[in-house]
This record gives structure tokens, C-alpha cells and sequence, in this order.
């Protein structure tokens, strides 16, 4: 496995996901293996409505820069007290990915005598809070996993930034972000987070290759950075939907915006923190320029799994408001 060395120097978090894209181009099989050693960040899901999952004025007050990645998944709040990781590899199936690669900052805990483990598909738990939220995108036949990880953190500040759907954490039966998170400092014999990052970095793999960035290589990585600058990538502003639905089901939350004008869907919004196997906005354009009326018979024809993991032609109809149609709120200005 290839590791990128870097030095201990914060870097913007759009540097990691341009690097991201620069190794994904390379033609080169191999695995590769970095750490994000970050600025305070916000980062939110592909699939995300920012206005919906963070207080991003308030964000932006004190000092974090806001972000959007090409996976799904939630947001995150990152500040100088936690680091993120990635691993590259050619082509594997989600399952595998998160197992494989997951499971090696699981062994390097249990070297440290820290009895951690893997919950659900992509959190990383100890003392039954999370300390890692792991997500994964396929691109140019390469598997991407990225992940988070709480070293030192300050909680009260991601409580306070984040705001999730009251409706997920009813799920959850808890009442806060903090509540289900955890620092790992206090269990861990490093005192600075470089530490422990130095130490992941010598134990992921049996066979390490340690690489550096020459200056050709910085260069375009940082002509990758500037399309997760892009300030429309970023907030993807909302139109003034007339319909709006959530819905917290077993494979994530999602809401679904729609704009009517003359009986005529002219927007078509899906958001949340699920994962997509198929371009959103693929499924999005099936329904744009299409009768309000058939949206439910549209709904029907497409296979709904082939797009949002693990979600069913019946959820999707559900969201949509079920099969007695769904319920218009009007908006005198149409």
C-alpha cells in the first residue's frame, strides 16, 4: 500500500478531496492510504440540503470553512481536534470496502488496547458512541473510502453547529449530536493527535510505501481542490418548493422538494444523508417538465434501488405521499 507522507501543516480539507480526484485519475492500480490533517471544517453529504443539517452562518462566524463531498452520508463538524482519513483501491463492492479497510483502524486500536468495533456498515464505536462515520463513492473504477476520526475534539461546538433532523435522533432515542459521539484522547497513550496519526500511518498495512507529492503532482492536486471551492458545488441554493416531505426510513433520511408551476414539475429535489449507487440528479430529471398528475405512475416505473441504497419502490411511493396522491401545499404566488 502506497502512504502519502505530508507534513504536519493544517491544509484546506478541499486539498484531501482534489487529491482524492488526482489519485482516482492516475492510471495505477495501486491501493493508496492518507490522513486529512484539516482546518476547522464543515462537510456535508452529496445528497445534502446544507440549510438543513448545519448552522452554516454560525459556522462560518467562527472560522470553519463549509464543504461538500462526492460521497453520501451526513455532515460533519471537524475542527483541529480530529483528523479523516481515505483509502483508495481498484474496484470492491461497498460490504467489502468498509469491512476490509475499517477493519484495519480497528486492529491498530485493539494493538493499543482499545476494544473498539464496527457498527452497522460504516461507524466505528467504543463504550457504545461514535468516534468514526466512514462513507464511500466509485469513480473511474476505483473504490473511495473516507472517514473521520475524534481524537480531541470539542463536542459542545459540533452539538452546537450541527443540526440534524429531530426526527434522526428520535431514531436514535437520544436528544443531541454529543450525546452519541466520543473522544478517544483519554483511552489512548498519545497526548497530540500527531501521535496517533504518525502511528496509523507505520501499522495500515503490511507492505507500506511511503510517497511524498513533488511539485508537478501539488499542482494539480490543487487544480483538483478548486472544484470543491466552487461556491454553487457548495451550497447548491434551493428553489421555493410548493412540496416538501421527510422521512426517516431504515437506510437514512431523505426529503424530497418539489416545485409546481401550471400543474408542471419544475424542480424535482432529493436530499439527505442516503447513499446513491446511480447519479441523483439522473432521478431527479425523470420527473422535471412532467404533470404534477403523474408523478405517482412516474414513481412506479422506475426501480427506485437502482439509485438510493436499499430503499424500495414502496418508500419512494410513500415519500411521495402514497399511493392516494400527495398533498399539495399551494402557494398563492403561482
Amino acid at each position: 500500500m502506497k502512504v502519502i507522507n505530508f507534513d504536519r501543516c493544517e491544509k484546506d480539507l478541499s486539498f484531501y478531496l482534489g487529491l482524492e480526484k488526482y489519485i482516482i485519475n492516475l492510471n495505477d492500480d495501486s491501493d493508496y492510504f492518507f490522513i486529512w490533517n484539516i482546518n476547522k471544517s464543515i462537510i456535508i453529504g452529496s445528497n445534502q440540503l446544507l440549510e438543513s443539517e448545519v448552522d452554516y452562518k454560525k459556522a462560518l462566524n467562527k472560522g470553519f470553512k463549509i464543504y461538500r463531498r462526492p460521497s453520501g452520508g451526513g455532515a460533519i463538524c471537524a475542527d483541529e481536534g480530529c483528523f479523516m482519513f481515505t483509502f483508495i483501491t481498484k474496484m470492491i463492492s461497498k460490504d467489502d470496502a468498509y469491512h476490509f479497510y475499517l477493519t484495519r483502524i480497528l486492529d491498530i486500536l485493539k494493538s493499543l488496547k482499545l476494544d473498539a468495533y464496527l457498527s452497522g456498515r460504516n461507524d466505528l464505536m467504543f463504550m457504545n458512541k461514535k468516534f468514526s462515520g466512514n462513507s464511500i463513492y466509485f469513480q473511474n473504477n476505483k473504490t473511495i473510502l473516507h472517514g473521520t476520526f475524534l481524537f480531541n475534539a470539542n463536542l459542545d461546538l459540533i452539538d452546537e453547529l450541527l443540526v440534524p433532523s429531530s426526527l434522526k435522533l428520535e431514531s436514535k432515542g437520544i436528544k443531541s449530536v454529543k450525546e452519541r459521539v466520543i473522544n478517544l484522547k483519554s483511552f489512548l497513550p498519545f497526548g497530540e493527535k500527531y501521535e496517533l496519526m504518525d502511528y496509523i500511518n507505520n501499522n495500515i498495512d503490511e507492505n507500506i510505501t511511503f510517497i511524498s507529492l513533488n511539485l508537478e503532482e501539488l499542482k494539480l492536486v490543487n487544480e483538483y481542490k478548486t472544484l470543491f471551492e466552487d461556491h454553487d458545488y457548495i451550497y447548491n441554493d434551493a428553489p421555493p418548493f410548493t412540496y416538501k416531505n421527510k422521512k426517516k426510513y431504515h437506510f437514512g433520511l431523505i426529503e424530497v422538494y418539489i416545485f409546481v408551476t401550471r400543474g408542471i414539475i419544475n424542480e424535482f429535489r432529493l436530499v439527505g444523508d442516503f447513499f446513491n449507487l446511480a447519479s441523483i440528479s439522473d432521478l431527479e430529471s425523470k420527473f422535471i417538465n412532467k404533470k404534477y398528475q403523474d408523478i405517482l405512475s412516474i414513481a412506479c416505473s422506475i426501480k427506485i434501488s437502482d439509485y438510493i441504497d436499499n430503499m424500495t419502490n414502496e418508500e419512494f411511493i410513500d415519500l411521495l405521499g402514497g399511493e392516494n396522491g400527495i398533498t399539495r401545499k399551494e402557494n398563492n404566488s403561482l
